[in-house]
């Protein structure tokens, strides 16, 4: 993965001049075409331009000249230097320039010091020296841009200020190029003037259309491996839109379970100078980047009291244990008499055990979600012969009846054992006494026909 070159001209008629060693074929062809007027004026000898194309691997840097071509009668013809890089190679178009001035310069001075092509023979030496100088300047991003691609139509053109021609070999993420085969950038002072458009085949003029100051930029969105929601300006299907630096931007990472990350109203262009790690940048495209969100945590604290107001946890042998109905994980209580949740636990279901102890000789269960409770739980106790609230049983559980109030604290009352409770196990012994006695009336009745 190298940058190459490749120049073609009217040498003898149109013709491949020079490519460098291993030049792709398939972006050869997209390059070598001509882009001759059908009737050119000789006011274009000398005139000089750039032009900005993709092909099928790369982007393709070229500087043109008008040049005579000398085997042809003095024909009016042109000379185009291209410079070839790998979508995989980011192009700095300080050096970009820098290169094919250097080498239109070298090869004018060489072998066309009149502008005729054809009156002297070549030695290419000189095109790889500078491509070894160069090499070194195109930093490999890993990644091809899939969006830039040339159309089918005439070249458009652009009449750029000197100090800004370095941003369009930069900036090069225009959706207004994708129509056209090439884009032709001239100095705006030879605006009104013959120029090299006097040669080469054109169509429209771009240059009030691009905002070269303020690029076009394709938005992606990184939410990591944690699967943040991350919401731009409210939305967030907000993928491969085109965003600009001046562009106002506010965004939201969110996750169910963890605290949410806001950035207030800003642009795109701020965020990228505050460089945080939340906004990356290459040539073409604005990265958003998730952040690792930290799981939110609550507290909720444990209250155990009996119908007198009386705490009497940590009294009268009570104690309390909490445990994951979905995995089994079992909470410690915290010296506060607090129980901590934290992340996904905020969602689950978790049972509330409750041991009465020497005094409360029963133990009940409560079913919470930590997300739905307030900070504080009571538990409220009564005496074996008092009840103070209504209770569905379910099981061996008890669950508190409907109680809409918004009260923080959530006011468990455990029933005390009912008689029917206290008697349960001699009514297992009564029913296992009835069963035997039916059953040896029927195996006397047995014995008596069968062997009698």
């Amino acid at each position: 993965m190298k940058v190459g070159v490749f120049i073609r001209g009217t040498k003898g008629g149109l013709q491949e001049i020079f490519a460098s060693d291993g030049f792709p074929e398939t972006d050869r062809r997209f390059i070598h075409y001509d882009v001759r007027q059908d009737s050119i004026s000789g006011a274009a000898i000398g005139k000089e331009c750039y032009g900005i194309s993709f092909s099928p691997k790369g982007k393709v840097f070229t500087k043109y000249r008008g040049m005579y071509d000398s085997t042809r009668s003095m024909a009016v013809g042109f000379l185009g230097i291209s410079l070839f890089v790998p979508f995989e190679l980011r192009a700095d178009g300080e050096k970009v320039v820098s290169f094919l001035d250097e080498l239109m310069r070298v090869y004018h001075d060489k072998y066309a010091p009149d502008n005729k092509l054809g009156t002297q023979n070549e030695d290419w030496e000189f095109v790889n020296k500078l491509l070894t100088k160069y090499q070194e300047f195109f930093k490999n991003v890993g990644r091809k841009n899939e969006l830039l691609s040339s159309g089918i139509k005439d070249a458009a053109f652009i009449y750029y200020k000197d100090s800004l021609l370095i941003k369009y070999f930069e900036n090069l993420n225009q959706s207004e190029y994708n129509e056209y085969r090439q884009i032709l950038l001239i100095d705006e002072k030879l605006k009104d003037t013959d120029n090299i458009l006097l040669a080469i085949k054109h169509s429209e003029d771009l240059t009030a259309q691009i905002e070269i100051e303020n690029p076009k930029y394709d938005l992606i969105i990184n939410r990591g491996t944690q699967g943040v929601e991350v919401l731009v300006n409210g939305h967030n299907n907000w993928d491969g839109e085109k965003v600009k630096r001046n562009h106002p931007v506010r965004i939201e990472f969110k996750k169910a379970y963890h605290d949410t990350i806001k950035i207030k109203e800003t642009t795109y262009g701020e965020l990228l100078r505050i460089d945080n790690g939340v906004l990356t940048k290459d040539e073409n495209t604005i990265t958003i980047n998730a952040p690792v969100l930290s799981p939110s945590t609550k507290n909720i604290t444990i209250i155990v009291q009996d119908v007198n107001k009386d705490l009497i946890y940590k009294k009268d042998g009570i104690s309390i244990s909490c445990c994951s109905k979905f995995n089994g994980e079992v909470k410690e209580m915290n010296d506060n008499d607090s129980i901590t949740f934290e992340g996904k636990e905020l969602g689950e279901r978790w049972t509330l055990k409750v041991f009465g102890g020497e005094r409360y000789n029963d133990s009940y269960e409560i079913y919470i979600i930590p997300k739905d409770e307030g900070e504080k739980k009571m538990i409220e106790l009564s005496s074996k012969n008092t009840v103070s609230q209504k209770f569905n049983r379910i099981g061996n559980s008890f669950t508190e009846s409907s109680n809409n109030n918004n009260d923080s604290t959530n006011k468990i009352t455990m029933p005390p054992k009912t008689g029917w409770q206290k008697h349960k196990k001699k009514n297992h012994c009564f029913y296992l006494y009835l069963y035997w006695i039916s059953w040896t009336s029927w195996r006397n009745k047995i014995n008596f026909y069968f062997f009698s």
